[in-house]
């Protein structure tokens, strides 16, 4: 399949997705739309750069051609007014309504809707001689949406979905560099709680194999193929650094309860540090700290009965 056949498949899909139809703009109503989505994400007088790569996204998804990103990207926000970028298209009542859901989501696409720019979208819809009534219709579906999609990503990626875009270009022959690549993935994706934060040992390790599954189904990572001898000696690195931090936050917890009077505040911290008398039995089994490779008992002899306090 060659680019040109690629492009009209990428359209005709973005379409029927988001609309249940086939039909592909002209060029002359691709540019309007862009101009006029430019005009409403800037009304608040600044285009972000996450308002102008949704624009331009977006453009280019529903079927416009090289030239016309070009004259899109290079318009000045606001040189035309409505009016003006409108005078030579016809729109119909679905491209109208359509602009204006559009127009909510340029707007948001850097995180803030502002009034100023859903000022603009009135005043386009004044324009197009829609009801307020219908835009604050589409401006619920598009909240409702929103909603919907945090929802979505909540449920179907509940540990976060890690972006492997930046592990892609990077190639490791010997172990050393095998192991940094996994270091520098698990310290990236893995360990970004803050510093204060208890880091569970068993959830640690339950994390660290669900990473470790997700790299290696990623057919292209420029990487040979890497040994569990890799990985385990990296995650062992791991569990170390964490036993670390573990001891450090003991401290914390330890200076924290000596300092409470109260009881009913005191019992709000006596857990954490029953938690963590829990996972210093395992680690402090046999008189000795735990140096063996992980398995499947991890999480359960990592909690045994809580000790009283």
């Amino acid at each position: 399949m060659t680019d040109n056949e690629l492009c009209p498949l990428i359209n005709k899909w973005i379409y029927h997705e988001l609309w249940n139809c086939s039909n592909t703009p002209s060029r002359e109503n691709c540019i309007a739309y862009g101009k006029a989505l430019i005009n409403i994400a800037s009304a608040d007088g600044f285009l972000g750069d996450e308002e102008l790569n949704w624009v331009l996204g977006y453009i280019a998804a529903i079927g416009a051609t090289a030239d016309v990103i070009e004259n899109i990207k290079a318009y000045k926000a606001n040189s035309e007014q409505f009016d003006d970028i409108f005078k030579n298209v016809q729109a119909t009542t679905s491209s109208k309504t359509g602009l204006i859901y559009d127009g909510f989501k340029a707007a948001s696409a850097d995180n803030v809707l502002h009034e100023k720019e859903k000022e603009a979208i009135s005043k386009l819809a004044d324009k197009f001689g829609l009801k307020p009534n219908v835009i604050e219709q589409i401006e619920q579906i598009f909240r409702d949406e929103q909603q919907l999609k945090q929802k979505r990503i909540q449920l179907l990626f509940p540990d976060g979905y890690p972006d492997f875009t930046k592990y892609k270009t990077r190639t490791a022959c010997t172990d050393s560099e095998k192991a940094e690549l996994f270091a520098d993935f698990f310290k990236q994706e893995v360990y970004k709680a803050k510093e204060d934060d208890v880091p569970f040992h068993y959830h640690v390790t339950n994390t660290v194999q669900t990473k470790i599954n997700n790299v290696l189904k990623q057919k292209n990572i420029e990487t040979p193929e890497i040994t569990a001898n890799v990985v385990f000696k990296t995650v062992e690195k791991h569990v170390t650094r964490t036993r670390q931090r573990t001891q450090q936050v003991s401290q914390k917890l330890h200076t924290v309860t000596r300092s409470l009077s109260n009881k009913a505040v005191h019992q709000q911290h006596i857990s954490w540090l029953q938690v963590y008398q829990s996972s210093q039995l395992y680690w402090q089994s046999d008189g000795e700290d735990h140096e063996g490779p992980i398995d499947a008992d991890f999480g359960s002899r990592m909690y045994p009965s809580t000790p009283s306090s």
